[in-house]
């Protein structure tokens, strides 16, 4: 358990890192993914007879982008990267979940160990020199007499 409990958040920063690094690439994959859309409306409206169309409205352009390979590429792309994102982050969840479970477990560890304490037999019960010896001694001993008398000699 002690292992666990100094592994935890060496593995937990790891695992935020990659969420880090992760969520940075879904930033420069939607960047992408937007600068390719836009460069195609610019260039759809420039060229409107390249693409094959007759009135360059919005909602024709809105669809021939769509239909472009490019943009297809960047929209996988920027999806994979939000894909990937999220499994980091719910590896995260997991690992501050066993983050807790490892606390829940010293816990009822300490829990455990105080309730032995508690239910272990008092040295007086076992004799504190082990071998009921103190018991033996007191039983052996002469009684003592009350109020002994004192020499006045």
């Amino acid at each position: 358990m002690e292992v666990e409990c100094i592994k935890q958040p060496v593995f937990y920063a790891e695992v935020s890192n990659e969420l880090s690094e992760y969520k940075a690439e879904v930033k420069r994959a939607k960047a992408r993914f937007e600068r390719v859309q836009s460069d195609l409306e610019g260039d759809i409206r420039q060229n409107p007879g390249y693409y094959n169309m007759a009135k360059p409205t919005k909602d024709a352009v809105e669809a021939c982008i769509i239909r472009q390979d490019n943009y297809g590429a960047a929209q996988e792309e920027f999806i994979e990267a939000e894909y990937f994102s999220n499994c980091i982050e719910q590896l995260v969840h997991q690992v501050e979940q066993r983050k807790s479970m490892i606390r829940d477990l010293v816990v009822l560890f300490e829990k455990n160990y105080r309730q032995q304490i508690n239910q272990m037999p008092m040295a007086k019960e076992n004799g504190a020199m082990g071998d009921n010896r103190a018991e033996q001694i007191v039983n052996e001993s002469p009684p003592r007499e009350r109020g002994r008398k004192r020499d006045r000699d």
